[in-house]
């Protein structure tokens, strides 16, 4: 049986695993997420019946050239849905919808959210490999999204355009989506590494 293609991510901390981020399938066996999410190390698991521990395969970094995610590998076989992916960059004012989780500030429970993005800019403020959007989050966590880095960015075709990398309340709204800015890696970057694996022997490898 299949289970979902976007899902929470753990870290183990002692005898604890604790919720970290997003991250969805770009195959059935490689799995994206926002590299900040998991820089720090350690063992990192998805979480449903049993943990499936995670070995990253390859990072991107926002050093090395401006992007913000890694793919990683299951330490044992796994049967997930998977996502597909867009190639070209969506174009701006297309309204897309960000899924992920975030942790219910009030119940402690992590609970999978999804809210609508408008694209707004690529390459903002000039950085390479990122895409800009405003959203509209409403009240969700009073506009804090961390827990959903490392989720997908969806176009009304069902394919990912983005993977989100950071997000907040603007200081400033420059459209009708005026509750959080977000920026994310677009999936061409995502494409990248996927027309390579599983040839590329170099998984710190810049884009």
């Amino acid at each position: 049986m299949r289970t979902a293609a976007i899902l929470p991510l753990y870290k183990q901390e002692g005898d604890k695993y604790v919720f970290k981020g997003s991250g969805f399938f770009l195959t059935e066996e490689l799995l994206a997420t926002a590299w900040h999410v998991i820089r720090n190390g350690g063992r990192f698991a998805l979480i449903g019946e049993h943990y499936i521990e995670l070995e990253v395969l390859f990072k991107a970094t926002p050093e090395q050239n401006g992007a913000d995610f890694a793919v990683c590998s299951l330490s044992t076989a796994a049967h997930f849905h998977s996502l597909k992916l867009e190639s070209t960059v969506p174009p701006k004012g297309i309204i897309c919808q960000v899924k992920g989780f975030l942790r219910n500030r009030e119940s402690g429970a992590v609970e999978s959210q999804i809210f609508e993005c408008i694209m707004e800019q690529e390459h903002p403020y000039g950085r390479e490999n990122m895409l800009r959007f405003q959203g509209h989050a409403g009240k969700t966590n009073q506009g804090k999204m961390q827990g959903m880095s490392g989720g997908p960015i969806i176009n009304s075709e069902g394919k990912v355009v983005g993977l989100l990398s950071s997000g907040g309340r603007p200081d400033m709204p420059v459209t009708g989506f005026p509750d959080v800015e977000i920026y994310a890696v677009p999936a061409y970057a995502l494409e990248r590494y996927l027309s390579n694996y599983p040839n590329d022997d170099h998984p710190a490898a810049s884009l």
